[in-house]
């Protein structure tokens, strides 16, 4: 469970929020062809990625470990098909380690 007396909670539920946005997007992927799934990818890798790495940089001392579980998260979505994108996604998102801890919400 998430301590709400944490300081770091106010940027848990932030990352939640954009951790949201990628779920939104993955989702509205499974019904596009090819070149509206490229679109949606730029989106994560664009947008939504480089928010989650600056609340990293700004609010979890550049945390190696969020860092590289971002990066491979990019190179999925970058490189791999939605089954792959979904399965990186639910391993950063929703288990203990190598990431913002919005599982314990």
């Amino acid at each position: 469970m998430l301590d709400l007396d944490n300081p770091k909670t106010e940027y848990i539920f932030k990352a939640a929020v954009l951790e949201d946005q990628i779920r939104d997007v993955l989702s509205q992927m499974q019904d596009r062809g090819p070149e509206q799934q490229d679109e949606l990818k730029a989106d994560i890798t664009d947008r939504i990625l480089p928010e989650l790495r600056q609340l990293n940089q700004d609010h979890f001392d550049s945390c190696p470990e969020i860092a590289a579980a971002l990066e491979k998260l990019a190179v999925t979505v970058k490189n791999e098909d939605l089954d792959a994108c979904w399965a990186e996604f639910s391993h950063f998102s929703d288990s203990m380690g190598d990431n913002f801890g919005s599982c314990f919400i």
